[in-house]
């Protein structure tokens, strides 16, 4: 009987194929956490109002989610003050938030 282990390129693909498949069930797990924490909750809102163009609702739930360390907001907070999106204009402030 000719086991995997013994031949290296049969050795090769079965640990190929077992990182491919953990892989998959990390990104799930990792996107199944990430839809119950209260950032990207506020996030996902921001973003419904950023698209609909109501520009103070979405800097209000992009701060909050911020404040929960979800980087993407900070950065579309900075985007925003860049933009003069809903705030005043303000190069700094928007400086800081991108580069965080």
């Amino acid at each position: 009987m000719i086991s995997p282990f013994n031949h290296p390129v049969r050795f090769s693909v079965v640990l190929l194929g077992c990182a491919l498949l953990s892989s998959g069930t990390v990104k799930a797990e990792l996107a199944r956490f990430a839809e119950h924490t209260p950032g990207y909750r506020h996030y996902n809102e921001a973003m419904r109002s950023y698209r609909a163009g109501h520009y103070p609702s979405a800097k209000s739930r992009f701060k909050v989610a911020a404040r929960w360390g979800d980087k993407l907001s900070q950065f579309n907070l900075g985007v925003m003050n860049y933009q003069r999106q809903g705030v005043p204009a303000d190069a700094v402030r928007a400086r800081v938030l991108s580069a965080i």
